[in-house]
């Protein structure tokens, strides 16, 4: 078996494994994350980007967060806010664990399936603060492989976008 492919098997055995246990495990939301639901289930309600209706401001630092929960949420009804939430986040944790592997394979081999632990496992991931931080950590890393692997600056561009529009701040990173 060549080392590119058992450095994939491994990638897919960690995030397969990490994606289990932070499923099982992460259980206790931050209230950011529901401001956010309550924001998304009034955009799908027709009540508008508010948390109150008749509120005249946007309550939340995340926006593109808080309309890929409405989109989803209008998509797939049937799943209760808070699971579609936290599949969504899943889901973000895994591709910024996939950009991280890409990133780290060249020099690290096989060991760049660890990268998968951190994105994962860390202080703010596990405690499910607001959701768009699993945006951004696939953002951010997204923006990584594509400047410095791929020398691609309109994908550097759009990825930096999507930091900025997932918790603005963040994008400083990128300057």
């Amino acid at each position: 078996m060549k080392k590119e492919s058992l450095s994939l098997y491994i990638f897919f055995a960690v995030l397969c494994l990490s994606t289990i246990l932070f499923w099982i495990n992460v259980s206790v939301y931050m209230d950011d994350v529901f401001i956010y639901l309550r924001v998304a289930g009034n955009i799908v309600n027709g009540t508008g980007p508010v948390f109150n209706p008749g509120d005249g401001h946007f309550p939340v630092t995340g926006p593109l967060w808080v309309f890929l929960l409405a989109l989803f949420r209008f998509l797939m009804p049937f799943i209760d806010l808070v699971t579609l939430s936290k599949l969504l986040y899943v889901v973000f944790l895994g591709f910024a664990s996939w950009f991280g592997f890409l990133l780290f394979r060249r020099k690290a081999g096989y060991w760049a399936a660890a990268i998968t632990i951190p994105v994962f496992f860390n202080y703010i991931t596990m405690s499910y603060a607001g959701g768009e931080i699993a945006l951004a950590y696939f953002a951010i890393f997204a923006t990584l492989w594509a400047y410095t692997l791929k020398k691609n600056h309109i994908l550097t561009g759009l990825f930096l976008a999507i930091v900025y529009l997932a918790r603005g701040e963040l994008v400083l990173l990128g300057v």
